[in-house]
């Protein structure tokens, strides 16, 4: 991560971004399974996972159109 962050290489960067931000995607809708996750916790956590997903597909078709 570091090397593609100090490379200066801004699709690079936008990749690892992306990367991370699935990867955090798949960790809240697998913590969102649980069936102990209730509540305020589960709304709050909802709440980020749909803020990830719009920050991820913004983001991604941004890149799309300036291709």
């Amino acid at each position: 991560m570091k090397s593609v962050l100090t490379s200066g290489d801004t699709e690079a960067i936008i990749n690892a971004c992306v990367t991370g931000e699935e990867a955090a995607i798949k960790n809240y809708e697998e913590a969102l399974k649980k069936e102990w996750l209730t509540g305020s916790v589960g709304s709050i956590l909802q709440e980020q996972l749909s803020g990830i997903k719009e920050a991820v597909n913004e983001i991604t078709s941004k890149v799309r159109s300036t291709k």
